[in-house]
Parts: C-alpha cells; structure tokens; sequence
C-alpha cells in the first residue's frame, strides 16, 4: 500500500450515502437547462392549455421523444389520496433514506412525472432548507393537487416513518445491546447506501453526462468521502462550475 493510499480513512456506509448525495446533486445541475425551475404550477383545467412547466414534462417532452431517452409514457396525474399512498409506500420501504423510493415510486412504477421532470424538482429542493425528499413532496403535491395534495404527499412522507420509528425506538432500547441486532442494523445501513448509490447511477445513465459534468461528479464523490467537506459547501463549490459548464455546452451546439 502506498503512502498517498495509507492516508486515506476508510469509506464506511454512512461516507457512502455521502458520496450518493453529492452525485444526486450534480446529476440533477444537469436537469433544468430547457425550463425555469418552477414546479408549482397546478394542472390544466379542461381545455386549457399546460403550463410552461407541467406541460413541458407531461405533455411536449412525453410526445416529442426528445427528453433524452427517458420514459416516454406517462400516467394519470395523482389526486391527493393517490399522493398519500404513493408516498406512504415509498417510505415504508425506504430505510435509510427515502429518496431513491420516491424516485422509483413516482417516475417509474406509477409515471406520474418524467426523469428529468423529477429531477429537476428534487434539485430545486435540495438547495432549500429542510429535506430535500420533503421539499419535494411539498413541490409535487402541490403541483398536481394543490394545497391538499401537499398535506396529502407530507403525510404520507412522514407518518408512516414516525409509527415505525417509534416502535424501532422502543425494541432498540432494549434488544439493541445484543450482537447479532447490532450486525443487522450495521447491514441495513449498508444496505441502504447501495440503494442510494444504485439511484444515483441509474438517473446518470438516463441524463447522458458529458465529461466535463463527469469530472464534476468525481470532484463532488472526493469532496465528500475524502475531504468530508458539508453538503452545502459541495454545492457553493461545483454548483457554478456545473451550471457554466451547461451553458458553455449549450451555446457551443
């Protein structure tokens, strides 16, 4: 092992979920060059035309095929108890994080939005204060359902976590001393950062990254699992860099 390799410390799962979230962020830099980020237009009444955001996800990038190879079908817009258990579904399932759920939830099994669609509101909340799966729901529910389609998607982003939670707090306290339960919890951890890493690969597959977005994703990975610097200071860094390296790409084709 060489020295450079020996002053390195070790990756552990939590420094993978890290390394996960940078990648989300500068993934998703790459989302919203076509359309101003402003997920919060309600749906088109009867025969009204879509909005300049909605539309533009749900109609004219699903019929023109040009949303860079993603899902081109999309399926009903959600009312609010559509929002509740489709995010009450994501998390129950998502330990560790529910974001990659949500993602799976919302884009690929019920279609309600595109790849880029999401990933542009997902980045959008992820510069807001508060959790960016939070912020999210807020978003999206409020842009199909309104107000209540908010307080549907919050409840059940969170009411199902906070029941389990409760009871996890309470078997931990007094099971959380033996090995065996301590090992498990250690793998579920584990577990749980692969999934967010297997999300973050598999929107990069989708997006087509140029290079110069790719060295950006390496720096974000290095910033955070080597030099553990904060979310936020990641963002401050190569956010600017991200988004010139966009325009420059944009005005050269």
């Amino acid at each position: 092992m060489s020295t450079a390799e020996a002053a390195l410390p070790p990756i552990s799962p939590p420094h993978l979920a890290s390394i996960a979230a940078s990648l989300d962020v500068v993934f998703r830099m790459n989302d919203s060059p076509a359309r101003p980020a402003g997920p919060t237009a309600p749906l088109p009444g009867p025969g009204q035309a879509p909005g300049p955001n909605l539309g533009a996800g749900r109609d004219s990038g699903a019929n023109s095929g040009m949303d860079l190879g993603l899902d081109l079908g999309l399926g009903p817009a959600p009312g609010p108890w559509g929002l509740f258990t489709g995010y009450a579904k994501a998390a129950s399932m998502g330990f560790g994080g529910a974001n990659a759920w949500c993602r799976r939830v919302i884009v690929e099994e019920r279609r309600w939005m595109s790849e880029r669609d999401y990933a542009e509101v997902m980045g959008v909340g992820q510069v807001l204060p508060g959790p960016n799966v939070g912020n999210g729901a807020v978003m999206i529910g409020r842009r199909f359902a309104g107000l209540p389609g908010s307080v549907a998607a919050c409840a059940g982003l969170y009411a199902p976590p906070l029941i389990m939670l409760m009871g996890f707090a309470y078997a931990w306290d007094r099971l959380g001393a033996i090995p065996a339960v301590a090992g498990f919890m250690h793998g579920v951890a584990a577990a749980a950062a692969g999934m967010v890493i297997g999300n973050a690969l598999r929107q990069a597959s989708r997006l087509h990254l140029p290079w110069e977005l790719i060295g950006i994703v390496l720096a974000a990975a290095a910033a955070a699992a080597w030099f553990r610097l904060p979310l936020l200071l990641i963002v401050a860094l190569l956010g600017p860099a991200g988004i010139a390296a966009v325009v420059v790409r944009g005005r050269r084709a």
